[in-house]
């Protein structure tokens, strides 16, 4: 492919990637210019760390160059890009509600021998909630974390002890964690479709891969939701089981890895905005 049809095939792709992030801006009330600056901070960022010469941070006149962004501009937004990273979390780290609840259901002091999570009291040495919580080094609060883990239909409180109702922490509605969430599973995605798209020639790539059909029953929606959330969830269970048992231990080198599942609903090819 020349690079002219290259280029063209990366602005189709870049169309259909933008329609759903252009959906919850405008959902969310932020405007195209706000939209912008925050996309020309990621270009500079990308440019900065991904494009020097022999593994060196590129320098201002290449990133520059790379992006048509004035040097002045570049100085900028790198300048604010240091100084956001000394104050905000990272939205890639595994919340402490994710944290808790996957110890919750995999080690044997809270789950019992058929790897269901127990029923703990709040209060107490473990296994209780409160040395749970402890154990996790959760930095937030145990009773605010008890409240959202609540709130989220996670668990339930009865007679004092809590029980466990789900193995992850999905947020409710559009609140700050839920969109914080949905951008780390964007970025996952991404990454691992970019990744494979620069190293294929090279025969190193990530497994990605779709199950779709153009022509299902529209009847069969329900039963097709139901379907995949009870094959998915059993079969993310058993990759969380695996990652557990090889998590690293001590000064053991470590990496991020995972696998993400997703239900794609298209109702009409110009109809994409209602729920899916």
């Amino acid at each position: 492919m020349d690079n002219d049809n290259f280029k063209t095939a990366v602005i189709a792709a870049l169309r259909q990637l933008i329609r759903p992030i252009a959906r919850l801006m405008l959902y969310a009330g932020v405007p195209w210019r706000e939209f912008a600056e925050h996309v020309k901070q990621e270009f500079v960022a990308v440019a900065t760390a991904e494009f020097g010469v022999n593994g060196r941070p590129t320098n201002v006149s290449r990133v520059s160059l790379l992006t048509g962004i004035a040097r002045k501009e570049v100085r900028r937004l790198r300048e604010l890009s240091e100084a956001e990273k000394a104050t905000d979390a990272n939205p890639r780290t595994t919340t402490g509600a994710t944290r808790l609840l996957g110890t919750w259901h995999q080690d044997n002091t809270y789950a019992g021998t058929d790897g269901q999570a127990l029923e703990l009291p709040l209060k107490g040495p473990a296994p209780s909630f409160e040395a749970l919580h402890r154990q996790c080094g959760c930095d937030i609060p145990e009773t605010t974390m008890l409240k959202e883990l609540v709130r989220a239909g996670a668990v339930r409180i009865e007679d004092d002890r809590v029980r466990a109702l789900t193995r992850y922490y999905m947020p409710s509605a559009l609140d700050a964690e839920s969109v914080l969430r949905a951008g780390s599973v964007l970025e996952d995605l991404g990454e691992t479709v970019t990744f494979n798209l620069r190293n294929r020639p090279k025969g190193r790539t990530r497994f990605e891969a779709r199950a779709t059909n153009d022509a299902v029953r529209a009847d069969q929606a329900a039963a097709f939701d139901l379907f995949v959330r009870e094959r998915a969830m059993a079969f993310l269970e058993e990759i969380d089981g695996w990652l557990a048992h090889h998590q690293a231990t001590g000064d053991e080198p470590a990496v991020r890895m995972g696998i993400g599942v997703f239900r794609i609903h298209e109702n009409s090819s110009t109809d994409r905005g209602d729920s899916k």
